[in-house]
């Protein structure tokens, strides 16, 4: 009887723990109004013109080292394919050891961290954060992989609603 209740425990919690992850929030997009909205407070943001994009904005940090943009593009397609190319360019870089650090891709979020050496796009040590939903992007990336900036890059995150 014991084995019995422990095998019924153990798939109750199973289900309990897979209905939770099938009700998770999936990722929402905002307005480029909504991004200017939310980070103005700490960030100057502008409007940028972007042939690739139907709207483009990007916020920076007073000091510089944190810039966080945002992009819509025409398509889904165009937004997931602009995605995954900023994750197969990391991920290159990692296998060129050019990258000495951490990525991540978990659902629509990719999460970068270390040091890019010798890298056509970047140089030195980073905290990249890009995220998707539906036609629009938002990649924040910072100069810095302090435990403060990467904080203030997630808090900004976070104030976007992802």
């Amino acid at each position: 009887m014991k084995v019995l209740k422990k095998f019924a425990t153990t798939i109750l919690v199973a289900a309990m723990g897979l209905s939770l992850v099938a009700c998770g929030k999936s990722a929402k997009k905002i307005t480029g109004k909504e991004f200017k909205k939310a980070l103005k407070s700490d960030y100057a943001v502008q409007e940028n013109e972007n042939d690739d994009c139907e709207e483009e904005y990007i916020a920076v940090n007073e000091d510089g080292t944190i810039m966080i943009i945002y992009d819509l593009f025409e398509s889904k397609s165009d937004a997931k394919a602009f995605w995954q190319d900023g994750y197969d360019t990391i991920d290159a870089a990692l296998d060129d050891e050019e990258f000495d650090g951490d990525l991540e891709k978990k659902g629509n979020k990719i999460t970068a961290k270390g040091t890019f050496e010798d890298n056509d796009y970047f140089d030195g040590d980073a905290y990249i954060v890009v995220i998707r939903a539906e036609e629009m992007v938002i990649t924040a990336y910072a100069q810095d992989t302090s435990k403060s900036t990467i904080k203030e890059v997630d808090k900004a995150i976070e104030t976007l609603g992802y």
